[in-house]
């Protein structure tokens, strides 16, 4: 209860104030006539807190505030909007936060935003278009957001029809083309079926997957997280296209990525982390 009443009053801080400061310079009539700026100011508010008050002391600069602020609230947003958030969502949500390379602080921030997001506390439309804005026509950056978005939605299988709204919108809200979201989709759709069938693969052995990673089997965990981030941005394909080498090459990026993953989330298995 304690709890409930801290968010509600931190929801509603403007209009709480604005009305009591309207009762003291008058009477009810003022009271009333602050409601606005206060409501006004509580937008202003819960967009911040998702942006430069959430990110403030990590020391990182306004434009990866609208980009990482607008994923991660917009991810949680995603993944509840089957009415819950599986296991497999989460561990979509933390993989991307361990390729972004956010740990310690930031870390802990972004999963703040991501269930502020389920939680329906985050402003998520506000945070695409401010976003979009930040990004000017730069097409790259907004298709990175909505990639990734799309592995969230992904994680479970095909996403539910709720999911489905919101990236629909999330693609209008970025001026993603139908055409070019209808592409992307098909990508990760066909990119999973082929994670699903290499996973009937034979699973890595534990000694295996600490080779893979290039970690002793006595690392800690941080250790072996660190390994995990370090060879995934080694080997991950989108490193590769950015080289322009073949599709080939991209291929086995790919795979390579897959197997690391599949490593690292054999260690976390076996080690219970």
């Amino acid at each position: 209860m304690v709890w409930r009443m801290k968010i509600f009053f931190k929801a509603h801080m403007g209009k709480l104030t604005g009305f009591l400061l309207g009762l003291v310079l008058g009477n009810v009539g003022w009271a009333l006539a602050c409601l606005l700026p206060g409501a006004l100011l509580d937008r202003r508010l819960a967009l911040e807190r998702c942006l430069g008050l959430a990110w403030r002391g990590c020391g990182m600069s306004r434009r990866d505030q609208f980009f990482h602020g607008a994923l991660f609230v917009t991810a949680g947003h995603l993944a509840k909007a089957d009415g819950r958030v599986s296991p497999a969502e989460i561990r979509a949500a933390e993989a991307l936060m361990a390729e972004l390379g956010l740990k310690g602080e930031r870390r802990r921030r972004a999963i703040a935003l991501f269930n502020a997001g389920k939680a329906g506390r985050g402003p998520w439309r506000r945070l695409l278009r401010r976003f979009a804005r930040a990004a000017d026509r730069r097409m790259e950056r907004r298709e990175r957001l909505l990639g990734y978005l799309l592995r969230v939605a992904f994680a479970d299988g095909a996403p539910v029809p709720a999911a489905d709204r919101v990236l629909g919108e999330v693609a209008n809200r970025l001026d993603i083309s139908r055409m070019r979201m209808d592409d992307l989709r098909r990508r990760r759709r066909h990119h999973q079926e082929r994670e699903r069938h290499q996973s009937r693969s034979v699973r890595p052995t534990l000694n295996g997957a600490y080779r893979l990673l290039d970690v002793p089997e006595t690392a800690d965990e941080a250790a072996i997280r660190r390994a995990y981030r370090r060879a995934v941005s080694r080997h991950h394909p989108d490193r590769a296209q950015a080289r322009g080498l073949g599709e080939q090459a991209v291929r086995e990026a790919t795979r390579r990525t897959h197997e690391i993953r599949q490593a690292y989330e054999e260690i976390r298995r076996v080690r219970g982390f």
